[in-house]
């Protein structure tokens, strides 16, 4: 009834109303005739909110309208920082953010503090409704990175918004590689977040960089062994493994692959999973020259070895002086279970120098691994006791300049170790002992010296 009434008697019933019960009047009027609306709004135009917002929130489009149109409202105006669409957009509100795009608000400045513009906000917010009116407009900067390097795609697959994500990768206009502040991909962002339901989406988009490598050579695949448990690099790798054109054997900054990682992590399910691959190299070496092979001899998971052993064209000793044989990784790590393994195998060089130019033998005993010795020694037809490394030096020599009793007690009872060898200096291993001042080995060899020579004036 109140546009009924006249001018002067509306204008003074405006006067003894609050501006809220005269806004909450506007929002509620469904039908009203332009004197009536310009007289409210007229009394409630020093509200602290700007009309805008009001209708926005109270759902009143057509008033959003007629702000727009008769009374020329500023379509960028703020509130709390933020324009009528990032307003629109955090109500989750997509009618409003469709009618407020079509009168061309500037998007270009139109961010939260964070640096996050409307097509990043609809996407955390989990509005896909409001996604798809954004991608409609030509003028919002799909692409945009945020203050924290991040972009909407980003954001879709680390709030794990699927319906957004596809949206955003149907558009021509988003660059899917687009890296962040950290160089890092979305498809690297996926691996990360441990997602392989977005890396899955990713590698189906004809456009994605496979293989893009940051400043440290980290590939997605090589992410995807190192930083996620077992179960979930098995389904992360299962993901990447889709795309014709992964590269299984890329390397990162330090020259290890995927399955070097695989089998450094004991991970049996992905390297079973690598393995299956045809374009597999067994034998690349890192830039330290640790294989595959070699670092599964020094692990403690023994199924990786044993799948490793397995197959066909796997290089069982060293082929260059710089890599690391594998019986020689396993004793310098003491891993028993791995030096019986390689010690089954014909094809094993039980005397291979490492490059430090010490046998099996040898780096066993400066280790201190009395178990792998001892297993060693046990191969008389294979171990060269009396092999000499560096500087002329025996297995012997070892055990006796570093004062190891029970480790020179063994060697001794092997009948071909060699007391009188000299080094490149002319010295025994006695005369190394006796240097050390190691009294109990100085001891253990002059007894067993002198049961020697009592034996040749016996015969």
């Amino acid at each position: 009834m109140l546009p009924e009434l006249p001018t002067e008697l509306l204008l003074g019933v405006c006067d003894f109303l609050r501006r809220t019960d005269i806004l909450a009047l506007c929002l509620v009027c469904q039908r009203f005739n332009s004197f009536f609306t310009d007289v409210l709004f007229r009394h409630i135009v020093c509200d602290e909110v700007p009309l805008l917002f009001r209708a926005v929130e109270g759902q009143r489009l057509d008033i959003v309208a007629l702000l727009l149109d008769e009374y020329h409202v500023d379509i960028d105006c703020l509130y709390a920082g933020e324009t009528a669409l990032l307003f629109a957009i955090g109500l989750r509100y997509p009618q409003a953010v469709d009618l407020i795009l079509q009168y061309r608000p500037d998007v270009r400045y139109c961010c939260d503090f964070g640096g996050r513009g409307p097509l990043s906000l609809a996407v955390i917010s989990g509005n896909a409704a409001s996604v798809e009116r954004i991608l409609q407009s030509q003028e919002i900067e799909v692409n945009d990175r945020c203050s924290d390097g991040l972009s909407a795609l980003v954001y879709a697959l680390k709030h794990r918004e699927y319906y957004a994500l596809q949206l955003l990768l149907a558009d021509s206009r988003v660059d899917v590689n687009l890296a962040d502040s950290l160089g890092w991909t979305p498809l690297q962002a996926a691996v990360l977040e441990g997602n392989h339901v977005a890396a899955q989406m990713l590698v189906r988009h004809a456009a994605i960089d496979i293989n893009h490598q940051t400043s440290h050579h980290d590939a997605p695949l090589l992410l995807a062994v190192k930083r996620l448990n077992e179960l979930s690099s098995v389904l992360m790798v299962d993901s990447l493994l889709l795309h014709s054109e992964l590269d299984v054997n890329i390397s990162d900054s330090n020259g290890q692959t995927a399955l070097w990682h695989a089998v450094n992590c004991g991970h049996y399910d992905l390297v079973k999973l690598l393995l299956r691959q045809s374009d597999l190299r067994l034998n690349d070496p890192d830039r330290y020259g640790v294989t595959p092979l070699a670092r599964a001899a020094e692990r403690p998971v023994l199924s990786v070895l044993e799948l490793l052993l397995e197959q066909r064209h796997l290089c069982i000793n060293s082929q260059s002086t710089h890599i690391l044989p594998p019986l020689w990784s396993a004793c310098r790590a003491g891993n028993s279970p791995a030096v019986k393994a390689l010690l089954r195998l014909r094809s094993v060089q039980a005397n291979q120098r490492g490059p430090t130019g010490t046998t099996p033998l040898q780096v066993a005993v400066y280790s201190n691994h009395l178990s792998i010795v001892s297993l060693l020694l046990r191969q008389r037809n294979m171990v060269d006791i009396n092999a000499r490394g560096r500087q002329q030096w025996t297995a012997i020599f070892f055990a006796a300049s570093n004062g190891r009793v029970t480790m020179t007690e063994t060697l001794l009872k092997h009948p071909e170790t060699n007391l009188n060898l000299v080094d490149d200096q002319g010295r025994t291993p006695l005369w190394w002992a006796e240097h050390g001042q190691h009294s109990r080995v100085v001891n253990l060899l002059r007894k067993h010296g002198r049961l020697r020579r009592r034996k040749r004036r016996l015969a």
